[in-house]
C-alpha cells in the first residue's frame, strides 16, 4: 500500500508540481489549497504524512499546525513544513 500525502499549499503552481512529483513517485496525493480545507481533508483522509506551508489564506500554517497537534485523530501524524 502506498503512503497517503496530505499537501497543504496556497500557490497553484507548487501544489500542482508537487503532487505531480509525489504521485510520479507512487505516493496517493490528498490537496488542499488553504488551512481550513487542510484541516477537514486531514480529518477526513487521515493521512500517512502532511506537507505543510506555513503562509496560508483563511488560516495561517502555525495555527493549522497547532489544531493538528491538539486533536487526537491527527496528534500521530508527522508534519513536514514548508515556506
Amino acid at each position: 500500500m502506498n503512503a497517503k500525502v496530505l499537501l497543504i499549499e496556497d500557490s497553484k503552481f507548487l501544489r500542482i508540481a508537487t503532487e505531480r512529483a509525489l504521485l510520479k513517485a507512487g505516493f496517493q496525493v490528498v490537496a488542499a489549497a488553504d488551512g481550513e480545507g487542510g484541516l477537514k481533508a486531514a480529518n477526513e483522509s487521515l493521512p500517512d504524512i502532511i506537507l505543510l506551508d506555513m503562509m496560508l489564506p483563511k488560516i495561517s500554517g502555525l495555527d493549522v499546525l497547532k489544531a493538528l497537534k491538539a486533536n487526537s485523530a491527527t496528534v500521530h501524524i508527522p508534519v513536514i513544513v514548508l515556506t
